[in-house]
Parts: C-alpha cells; structure tokens; sequence
C-alpha cells in the first residue's frame, strides 16, 4: 500500500507525503468505527500525489466507508464493537 516508489524531491516532501498522511487518519478513523471521517479522509487520500496502486486501494476504502455508514445509520449501537 505505502511501498510504491516516489521520486524523492527533498522540496516537495509535504506533497509527496499527503497520501501517507490522510491514509493513515483514516485506517485510525476506520478502527474507531468513524466510518463517515474514514471516507473523507480516503476520498482526500486518492486525490493527494500518489501512485496508481495507493490511489486505486484509496477508492476502494472510501467506497466501503461509504457504505458502512449507509449500514450503520439509524441504528442505535451501530457505533459499538462487538
């Protein structure tokens, strides 16, 4: 997921590492079943420079967040672990 090989440019290293970043905000947001934040942070994280393989898995996990907060809505201890 994280291994892909980006050029290493001292200068763009914020840039280079938004992905990083908003991926794991969201993989944290996912294990507190924060599913609604999970996918924002997902969606930003397929947009952020990246290469095609962490963009493809981003779209992916914001599609099921998406669809784990239409599971859990008006459910009154949907937020519980089990």
């Amino acid at each position: 997921m994280l291994g892909c090989d980006m050029p290493m440019n001292p200068a763009r290293g914020r840039l280079m590492n938004q992905y990083a970043a908003y991926a794991l905000g969201a993989v944290k947001a996912e294990r507190e079943l924060r599913y609604s934040d999970a996918a924002v942070l997902w969606f930003k994280a397929m947009h952020a420079p990246c290469c095609s393989k962490n963009s493809d898995w981003a779209e992916k996990r914001n599609e099921f967040c998406a669809a784990a907060v239409k599971r859990t809505q008006g459910r009154k201890n949907a937020r519980q672990r089990v």
